[in-house]
């Protein structure tokens, strides 16, 4: 006689993220050419506004503890993005431990096409689990809610001619409604505010984020 599956939840795919201390984050990408027409019309910071106000499946990475972004590891894919939690278990739509090379579908407005098989908790386990130590994942997700907005300093991004820095509280006023979290030494901490600007607050607890 088989055995009976359990059906799969979203409390699964919650329960990886938590265990692996995996932050599923969209970045704005470092090099601003490499989105769609529209999306490259906007100023850098408002990409990641159009993201959290638009029911678009998003291109993300997971980021856990020791991760970065430097000439020698590159595990995502730019230095400011939003921390994302997914709503269902059908919210990640692939899962790739590599670079899944994802385009914009033109058949399906707001999706993305990978070529990959609907993610699954063991997919996207796998997707972490797999990743190279200098690389980044891809994992696509859809109908998500935004935990926060994370930040490697110093957040910069290049714009062809140049490389562009944004300071703390040009992402803070981009994003009044929403946390901020920074990587420092490997790990996530908050950024807090007081009379002398943005520093580092407390560690943060990823469980706990994707308790939600």
């Amino acid at each position: 006689m088989n055995e009976t599956l359990s059906p799969q939840t979203v409390e699964d795919i919650l329960s990886i993220l938590a265990d692996k201390q995996a932050l599923l984050v969209h970045c704005a990408g470092f090099g601003k050419g490499i989105g769609s027409y529209e999306t490259n019309a906007l100023k850098y910071l408002e990409r990641l506004q159009r993201a959290i106000e638009s029911d678009f499946e998003l291109s993300c990475s997971t980021v856990v503890p020791g991760d970065m972004f430097s000439h020698n590891a590159m595990n995502y894919t730019g230095k400011v993005g939003l921390i994302l939690c997914p709503n269902a278990m059908d919210s990640i739509t692939f899962a790739s431990p590599s670079d899944a090379g994802s385009q914009i579908d033109p058949n399906n407005p707001g999706r993305r096409s990978s070529g990959l098989p609907p993610a699954t908790p063991q997919l996207i386990q796998a997707a972490i689990d797999e990743r190279l130590y200098d690389a980044y994942n891809e994992l696509g997700v859809l109908n998500y809610r935004v935990l926060g907005v994370f930040i490697d300093p110093p957040v910069q991004y290049s714009l062809g001619e140049g490389i562009v820095s944004i300071e703390y509280s040009e992402v803070a006023s981009a994003f009044p409604d929403q946390p901020l979290f920074c990587i420092y030494r490997g790990e996530l901490f908050g950024v807090v505010q007081d009379n002398a600007g943005y520093s580092i607050g407390a560690k943060a607890d990823v469980q706990a984020l994707y308790a939600c």
